[in-house]
């Protein structure tokens, strides 16, 4: 080699190894979110970025299974809304430059696996009862899903409906804790989570109850005879009592944890036959809404045991004798006590006794005998008694100029509690501060009849409704005079306050679907609306789609051709179809019809079908699972097993699996000449045999156009004999 030629190579070199060794940038696909999980109906968003960078020019390519997706002109991000179970999968990306179309490495695929809406778990004190002053917390979660939730609480209070959010959902955490609980905490309790952008909400917890034993309530239920537990048929009365020791004012209210009713018609009511209906949770309810105490009672119908407990709470230092009953004769038998599920004493005698009961003392309690069975559980509260000291003890040590100006304290708090009193009795005719919970009764009492009503209006679409529709509702305020300057509340089931200050709000369904109320202020008189009756927005179930065999009925075998139909109940104009196999979408089958060959077609079908007009699309049918079976072998057989003379009849069967839509086709001597005769059924007769019709049979059957043949059976010979019998 030359000196010329080894100059030249070392030019070379370079260029050469840039070329070979240039590596194309990798793509990395990543979701916007902290969270790997989703839901059905939640906002999934994919980005895709370019390691070492992300120059401005780059175009990028989204793929799902291997499939490609979509490509995005500018920024790097793809979003899928409202997901469901047909966007499972494996998700990748690639960038291509611009000035060069280069492209990048394709990225690793992330799994989207999408799940059910979820169901939030509220889990609170084993024990749904407690005392006034202890502490109780709640916990909600979403089994399964720990990040990015915040948590809304909500209480309906025994005697309404109506639920009022309670917890400041703006700070992320599971736990919502009652310090101090107290009468007003008494209550059903739920909860339900929120995350991302666009909110998506999960659906209510099952409700928790609690109930809470005060003893600083105006009124308490009295029980006659004392105690909580009774047998069927039993007789017992109860009451409302104030402290004053009057009956009047106060109504006696019950709960089964299904339903809240009045009893009876007054403040007393007597059970002559006590049945399972009456047990429940008893409380009084004045006219204002204050309630008092909870009383449980429990009618048993399923046992022959219960434990004689007090209803009322127990004071501080008192005696407390349990007793074990058995409901036939001799009632009183030997008894193991618990409490909490610990057992605490046997007794022959069937009793227990508390000489001085203590805080400690209260939780549940319940009684067993081996042999005539285990009573329910009962609440036990105890009444700690606070013993002051008395008032001229605080003064003593404090001498003259302390006791003067606790004195002067006190005459000032009743001066301001004086003033306070003639100022709400001279300000009653004018306008309250809005209070959502009491709308109904301030309105009418301040503004009259003739107040401003507000009334919840659905601009559009027109029901029935359907999921993914975007609804439209107006806050419609009449009144005889016009007013532009209403500023608008709007609340979804009870009290959830939506933040919303316009006259028209707009949501897209399933997620928002509930009861939806509105009502309007403004500065100057009349300054606020009556709150609108509840307008229940809610959603059809889109038209349901069905996947159905036309032809041929099953079973199928291999090699036959099957036709599918993707059968929508409602409305003609459906198309196009969209058709899934093994839940992987099949691009090339758009109509109303597929047909198919088996077996390399085989597997789970499913279809929806979409149209131009409301609703849009239909649901997603369930899977139909189309398999087959190796191509069959008919068996022939004959009715004579012997000679057969002329002139005698002869029937031939062609046996196979029961299936419908069959010809049989029938041969003589050869498989390839026609046949010599074609039957609807599997039966091939000849009345009178000729010497001709003799030789070696077989059979076959076919169906469908093109026609799909079985295979050929076995052979059998009928054998003529010359005469007749």
């Amino acid at each position: 080699m030359g000196a010329s030629e080894v100059i030249l190579l070392i030019f070379l070199i370079p260029c050469i190894t840039t070329e070979e060794t240039e590596v194309s940038p990798k793509a990395v696909v990543t979701r916007l979110s902290d969270w790997t999980d989703a839901f059905s109906g939640e906002t999934v968003t994919l980005r895709c970025g370019i390691r070492g960078g992300e120059p401005s020019d780059w175009l990028y390519s989204f793929y799902k299974n291997g499939e490609y997706l979509k490509h995005v002109s500018s920024g790097p991000e793809f979003q899928i809304k409202w997901v469901d179970e047909s966007h499972n999968g494996d998700y990748s990306c690639r960038a291509t430059r611009n000035r060069d179309s280069q492209g990048s490495e394709i990225s690793e695929a992330i799994r989207i696996t999408v799940s059910a809406i979820p169901m939030p778990v509220l889990r609170g004190p084993p024990q749904i009862w407690r005392t006034e002053g202890d502490s109780v917390t709640l916990s909600c979660e979403v089994t399964g899903s720990t990040t990015g939730w915040r948590f809304h609480w909500f209480m309906a209070v025994p005697d309404s409906s109506a639920w009022s959010q309670i917890s400041d959902s703006r700070e992320a955490g599971g736990n919502y804790t009652l310090s101090h609980v107290a009468l007003k905490h008494t209550g059903v309790y739920a909860c339900k989570a929120v995350r991302g952008e666009p909110p998506y909400h999960t659906g209510f917890s099952r409700p928790q109850s609690l109930w809470v034993t005060s003893f600083s309530s105006l009124s308490s239920v009295v029980v006659s005879p004392n105690k909580t537990q009774h047998f069927t048929s039993e007789s017992l009365s109860l009451g409302c009592v104030e402290q004053s020791g009057s009956f009047s004012e106060w109504r006696l209210r019950w709960s089964s944890g299904k339903m809240d009713r009045e009893v009876c018609a007054g403040s007393t009511c007597r059970i002559s036959s006590a049945t399972q209906t009456d047990s429940g949770v008893y409380w009084c309810q004045s006219a204002s809404g204050e309630r008092s105490s909870p009383v449980n009672i429990t009618v048993l119908t399923d046992g022959d045991v219960i434990l004689e407990s007090p209803a009322h709470p127990v004071t501080e230092g008192d005696p407390l004798t349990l007793r074990c009953r058995y409901r036939y004769q001799p009632s009183h038998i030997s008894a193991d006590f618990y409490k909490d599920g610990t057992l605490l004493q046997t007794s022959k005698t069937g009793e227990m006794t508390i000489p001085a009961v203590s805080k400690s003392h209260e939780g549940l309690y319940k009684c067993s005998n081996p042999e005539k069975g285990e009573s329910p559980e009962s609440w036990i509260t105890v009444k700690v008694l606070l013993k002051p000291a008395p008032f001229s003890s605080l003064l003593l040590p404090m001498g003259c100029a302390g006791g003067l100006v606790i004195m002067l304290v006190l005459i000032i708090i009743l001066f301001l509690l004086y003033r306070f009193k003639k100022l709400k009795v001279v300000n009653s005719g004018k306008v309250p501060i809005l209070d959502h919970t009491r709308t109904r009764v301030s309105l009418e009492e301040v503004m009259g009849p003739n107040f401003p009503t507000a009334t919840v209006v659905v601009v559009s679409p027109q029901p029935p409704l359907y999921p993914g529709d975007v609804v439209t509702l107006r806050c419609a305020i009449a009144y005889h005079i016009s007013y532009k300057d209403w500023h608008y509340y709007w609340y979804r089931n009870g009290n959830e306050d939506l933040n919303m200050n316009k006259e028209t709000i707009s949501f897209r369904f399933p997620e928002e679907a509930g009861r939806y109320e509105c009502a309007g202020m403004r500065k100057n008189h009349p300054v606020q609306s009556s709150r609108s009756a509840q307008t229940d927005i809610k959603y059809d179930a889109p038209p349901t789609a069905t996947v159905v065999v036309v032809f041929p009925q099953s079973p199928f075998y291999s090699g036959e051709r099957v036709t599918l139909k993707c059968d929508i109940a409602k409305y003609t104009d459906w198309g196009p179809y969209s058709w899934y196999r093994d839940n992987s979408p099949l691009p090339s089958q758009a109509s109303e019809f597929i047909t198919i060959t088996l077996p390399q077609e085989a597997g789970q079908y499913q279809c929806s079908g979409q149209r131009k007009d409301r609703p849009h699309v239909s649901s997603l049918s369930e899977h139909h699972h189309i398999g087959c079976k190796e191509k069959p072998t008919p068996s022939i057989r004959s009715d004579r097993v012997a000679p057969v003379f002329t002139g005698n009849s002869l029937n031939l069967r062609c046996d196979m699996d029961k299936s419908t839509g069959w010809t049989f086709y029938w041969y003589r001597n050869t498989q390839t000449s026609d046949p010599v005769a074609l039957t609807d059924g599997d039966s091939y007769s000849i009345s009178s045999v000729n010497v001709s019709d003799g030789g070696q049979y077989w059979c076959r059957a076919g169906r469908g156009d093109p026609v799909y043949y079985t295979q050929y059976s076995n052979d059998v010979w009928v054998v003529m004999s010359m005469g007749s019998l």
